[in-house]
């Protein structure tokens, strides 16, 4: 993550993005239980948020910023709807592969001799 946190941050200032922006989508993430995309955005105890950028030039630049609930598991409801303190886990450009999701909520593979 740290790698890609300084090449993302070298393409975007190479980049030299205008001010506006325009966020093109939110995917909500429940964290509890069974990780997975749902449509309630008070059980979100992560978000995907895909935005576009222009260039200098005007061109369409799109990142996606994977957003967390800083204290592990987000439980809605279940806990009252605490307040969640929210933390910018991961960015990269549209396409690649999320890391910080990856690490943390995919299951772990164990072969058995």
């Amino acid at each position: 993550l740290a790698e890609r946190r300084k090449a993302v941050t070298r393409e975007l200032i190479a980049a030299d993005l205008q001010e506006d922006f325009l966020i093109l989508h939110t995917e909500w993430w429940r964290t509890c239980c069974e990780p997975g995309v749902i449509c309630d955005s008070r059980e979100a105890g992560g978000a995907r948020i895909t935005v576009q950028f222009l260039d200098r030039r005007g061109l369409p630049v799109t990142y996606v910023f994977d957003v967390f609930h800083r204290d592990g598991p987000y439980w809605g409801a279940a806990a009252g709807y605490p307040p969640r303190h929210w933390v910018l886990r991961d960015v990269y450009a549209r396409g690649q592969e999320p890391l910080f999701w990856r690490m943390l909520y995919e299951p772990k593979v164990h072969y058995l001799d």
